[in-house]
């Protein structure tokens, strides 16, 4: 191994858990299946952290993973919980197991034991790493794993992880989640939505409305056995004039406050062949009748954006289709991104998008006028593609730097920039998240390890990015349909999110902003029940959250930095009693502010 390594990590005395931040080990693995593990000591940081650095000149060439393991990451069976950034958590009280987060939302880490709560913030290769939970024998192992083999290209920064200890009211996860918010804004990474709403038109409407995305059209595709740059047929589901009447119902049911997304508007439909927009599609009435929709809507006193997708790029996108532009791997091949309802998409490199499209893109849909936050699909659903073409290479931290640039183009002209989920890497730019996790739908549902999700991500930024929790808590009050998880896949905090009435208390405990996206909105009853239910809340989306409880069996506790609580009792049959109120199953009570 390279001796440099060793002056970087003092030799330090190891024993089985020692409990300490300051010292542990770190883990080198070769690509043929060595491992040298070598004793490491932490610096102390000027905030109370203890940092373990591995320079990139210490890292071998033929390195597969490096895992970074203070000796406090080593824990008998205890009471107490290991927590991930994806938002998972798991009990301290196996035998045998294992868990891999390789999609972290946030990139913290953290465990408490009876001895010690810490948290552990990665702050560089961020993007390169899985969280690692490992049993054996009831000796449980928490740590990072950088999959230095997987860059794809040269590492590009030192690891570094620093890690915090927590104490008194601090330890916990809601401890953890504060930690990082804390780092983030005391280095300017973020800042506060109350803040950034001012002389801000967009964002201040967004911040006080429920988001309503309506289709219009889509492609009939979504298998694999088309043509990779065949069309399948487009469904129209709504034409300009039916859209027009939607807007009216929504008026005329006093929703004043509503976000309108149009999406499906483009060139043959939702998830047609991007990245191409324009024409706008004929069928619903071309670009007269999109014009007329958006003035009447604005008349009405709404502001309206659009759902576009910088992410994919589709072989029928005609005169965008080059094949210079398309994301390469480290062969050259084309990314393959998956099928989707416009067939086979390969992946675009955000920095082609950036110097190519975005300028065109965004002057023709101000020209349109719209004037609502800008909506994109995918960007922060997932972690940066690496590009190897060598006219537009970027690794996975300069892939990141070109997705906020064409962010940034569309803050300028729209006021603000939505997505699709909650990876972190883009959070200087996001306003707001649709959804922060996919659990129980994408997600992993039988993990062994996992004993459910908590609001980590709203902990850490709650009043400065606007979301709602789940995939499943999206349309809260509509049936869902096929989109339930089967019974058997179901982990424990699953029955929160399957009935409209429990989808509804989810969005309510994690202070989510109202989101409606893949309804046809046959009725519109249920989201005037819902947007009725948050206009006393809707204050609480520029407030921090201070802490998140559980109380007992199916109830939560909320509290936000400003002493406002929510108690949410998902039981079916019990009543629960807090600071003087009787709260009935299957519902909340709002601790408001005594003025």
């Amino acid at each position: 191994m390279c001796p440099k390594i060793i002056l970087v990590f003092a030799v330090a005395a190891s024993s089985a858990f020692a409990g300490g931040l300051d010292r542990g080990f770190v883990r080198v693995w070769r690509i043929d299946g060595r491992m040298e593990r070598v004793p490491a000591r932490a610096e102390r940081c000027a905030d109370g952290a203890w940092r373990y650095r591995v320079r990139t000149c210490d890292m071998p060439r033929d390195c597969r993973w490096i895992d970074v393991v203070p000796s406090a990451a080593e824990t008998p069976r205890c009471d107490g919980y290991w927590v991930a950034g994806d938002q998972r958590w798991g009990r301290l009280d196996r035998e045998e197991g294992s868990f891999v987060g390789n999609r972290q939302y946030v990139p913290i880490f953290g465990l408490k034991t009876p001895g010690i709560c810490w948290v552990g913030i990665v702050k560089g290769l961020r993007l390169e790493y899985d969280l690692r939970v490992a049993v054996a024998k009831g000796a449980y192992n928490v740590y990072p794993r950088f999959k230095i083999g997987k860059i794809e290209f040269d590492p590009y920064e030192d690891i570094v992880v620093d890690y915090y200890e927590l104490t008194g009211d601090d330890a916990n996860y809601s401890g953890m989640a504060k930690t990082y918010r804390k780092w983030n804004l005391d280095r300017g990474w973020v800042r506060p939505l109350r803040e950034r709403v001012k002389g801000n038109e967009a964002l201040a409407w967004s911040a006080k409305s429920i988001f309503m995305r309506c289709k219009l059209s889509h492609c009939e595709g979504h298998c694999r056995d088309r043509v990779a740059y065949a069309m399948p047929p487009i469904l129209v589901r709504r034409t300009f004039d039916q859209y027009m009447d939607l807007v009216r119902q929504v008026k005329a049911a006093g929703m004043d406050d509503v976000d309108m997304c149009i999406v499906g508007w483009q060139h043959l439909g939702f998830d047609g062949p991007f990245p191409k927009l324009f024409p706008v599609y004929e069928p619903l009435g071309g670009e007269a009748k999109m014009r007329e929709a958006i003035a009447l809507a604005k008349s009405l006193g709404y502001r309206v954006s659009v759902h576009v997708n910088n992410h994919n790029i589709y072989r029928a996108c005609g005169e965008r289709w080059n094949l210079d532009d398309v994301c390469k791997d480290a062969k050259g091949r084309l990314r393959e991104y998956g099928f989707l309802q416009g067939g086979l998409a390969w992946h675009t490199c955000f920095q082609v998008v950036n110097n190519k499209w975005i300028d065109e893109d965004l002057e023709k849909l101000k020209d349109l006028g719209l004037d609502g936050i800008h909506h994109v699909d995918v960007t922060s659903a997932t972690y940066p593609t690496p590009c190897h073409d060598p006219m537009h290479p970027a690794n996975r931290k300069q892939m990141a730097e070109w997705q906020m640039a064409t962010a940034r183009k569309a803050r300028a002209v729209f006021g603000g920039y939505s997505s699709e989920s909650s990876c972190d890497h883009i959070a200087p730019v996001l306003d707001n998240a649709l959804y922060v996790s996919t659990y129980p739908v994408y997600s992993v549902r039988k993990t062994e390890l996992v004993d459910g999700e908590i609001p980590l991500w709203q902990i850490a930024y709650n009043g400065i990015i606007m979301s709602q929790p789940f995939w499943s808590t999206v349309d809260a009050p509509y049936p869902h349909g096929s989109r339930r998880v089967p019974e058997e896949e179901m982990t424990s905090p699953d029955q929160y999110l399957y009935t409209p009435e429990n989808r509804i208390l989810k969005l309510v405990e994690y202070g989510g902003r109202p989101m409606f996206y893949f309804q046809n909105y046959e009725t519109i009853e249920p989201m005037k029940q819902v947007y009725d239910l948050w206009q006393p809340l809707k204050h609480l989306i520029f407030e921090f959250i201070d802490r998140h409880d559980k109380l007992a069996d199916g109830v939560f506790r909320t509290r936000w930095e400003n002493g406002e609580e929510i108690v949410v009792n998902y039981s079916q049959n019990r009543p629960f009693s807090y600071r003087g109120r009787s709260i009935a199953p299957q519902g909340y009570w709002f601790y408001a502010r005594q003025k």
